[in-house]
């Protein structure tokens, strides 16, 4: 049964729009966090001499792979995003790419929250419990912030590449 004044099949408001992708973006950041703590290598940090720590070695590959696990995990949450707004909306409107960037950069700002926060927490206690040249594991950290921006590019480009696939679909066909 339809609302009076409103077709069957008919696009959801802009408001049900923002509040459905919102809430699919939060869902699916909260678990792109747990699984980017869950998969990231963490850096090894070296307790010095007098109670400071230094990583142990600055080049460390957990640093790289912490950032690509970000990307590959928050490009995965915009892809769902456009994806999902597509289908949602039946029909695309010129804002759609605008309000989609905007939520998925939110949604990528949760995830690195998340996970962050379920790290090993701050290292200064923790250095204090171990002797000089004791190792510790870091904290999960994203050193690329240019990271955040792969959720909104990855949504806006699936948004964009569903839209020209539908559009494929409804134009005639030649004749000649």
């Amino acid at each position: 049964m339809t609302r009076p004044g409103r077709a069957a099949g008919a696009a959801p408001s802009p408001l049900v729009l923002v509040v459905v992708l919102g809430v699919l973006a939060a869902v699916l950041a909260v678990a792109a966090g747990l699984l980017w703590h869950v998969t990231a290598p963490l850096p090894d940090v070296t307790v010095l001499t007098g109670g400071g720590a230094s990583y142990a070695t600055p080049q460390d590959p957990a640093f790289i792979a912490a950032d690509g696990w970000f990307v590959l995990l928050t490009g995965v949450v915009g892809v769902a995003c456009g994806v999902a707004l597509r289908l949602l909306a039946r029909s695309p409107v010129p804002w759609h790419p605008v309000l989609l960037a905007g939520v998925c950069l939110a949604a990528a700002t949760l995830t690195l929250r998340v996970g962050t926060a379920l790290g090993p927490g701050p290292l200064g206690p923790r250095v204090e419990a171990l002797r000089t040249g004791g190792t510790l594991q870091g904290p999960l950290q994203l050193r690329s912030t240019v990271a955040l921006v792969a959720a909104p590019l990855a949504g806006v480009l699936a948004y964009a590449a569903t839209t020209a696939a539908a559009s494929r679909r409804h134009r005639p066909a030649r004749t000649g």
